[in-house]
């Protein structure tokens, strides 16, 4: 229920960050009453030839770079909430002799407050900590050579996530390893173990009730055994005094 309804919210609202086309209603996608896909063709084509950027960033994960010589490299499958069209800015201040990357800075601004973010640079490329809001993003830089003392090249890039990621963003989070439904599989596979070991108990304690009833069983058989013997004597005694 929680996944179908999440999906439901991102596709009947807003993209966060994307200007313009901003929603399926406006490209002539909407949910009817059973909560089913309808599309509107002529809405939709006519979005698709006259908004074609519009419509990458509905759909898709859009970098929005202010520089060709920054790239994003690798992205968080979801994007933090609080970076959805905020501004994240690369500095590089020095690279090696053939261009790589080998000093940088990271920072965001939200609020009117600036965090700066460290990051590790290997090969040239520059990762954000993994332990700050940008964890999972890393750049590449492919600019002139910056030399220690020389100006730092700095760019932005604005992050906005189309409604392809942020649905997978949703469904990652239930089939991911650790996620939603393998927490539940887990549940279910413990409860299942539970079960199986009080089931074992039970039968061991049958096992232990039939063999004590054998026992009793088998003492009565030879008590009474013993009975029978004694009373065959008893009646052949008491037959030989009659005779005499």
């Amino acid at each position: 229920r929680n996944i179908t309804s999440n999906m439901q919210r991102i596709v009947s609202g807003a993209v966060g960050g994307v200007t313009g086309l901003n929603n399926l209603r406006d490209a002539g996608i909407t949910l009817d009453a059973n909560n089913k896909l309808v599309i509107n063709d002529t809405t939709l084509d006519s979005a698709i030839a006259k908004k074609t950027t519009e419509i990458a960033g509905l759909f898709g994960f859009q970098s929005n770079a202010s520089s060709t010589s920054l790239a994003v490299l690798s992205r968080p499958t979801t994007l933090n909430s609080t970076l959805t069209g905020v501004p994240i800015t690369v500095r590089v201040l020095e690279t090696t002799a053939g261009g790589s990357a080998t000093s940088a800075e990271l920072e965001y601004t939200i609020g009117g407050t600036t965090t700066t973010v460290t990051s590790t640079i290997a090969n040239g490329i520059i990762t954000a900590d993994p332990n700050s809001a940008l964890s999972g993003f890393a750049f590449g830089y492919a600019g002139a050579v910056i030399n220690s003392g020389d100006p730092a090249f700095s760019a932005t890039i604005t992050p906005t996530q189309g409604l392809a990621d942020l649905l997978a963003g949703v469904t990652d989070t239930y089939v991911k390893a650790g996620g939603t439904l393998d927490a539940q599989l887990k549940d279910i596979t413990d409860s299942s173990t539970k079960l199986n070991k009080k089931i074992e108990t039970i039968n061991s304690q049958a096992e232990l009730y039939r063999a004590r009833l054998e026992a009793q069983f088998l003492r009565v058989q030879q008590t009474s055994s013993q009975l029978e013997t004694i009373k065959a004597s008893l009646i052949s005694t008491f037959e030989a005094q009659n005779k005499n």
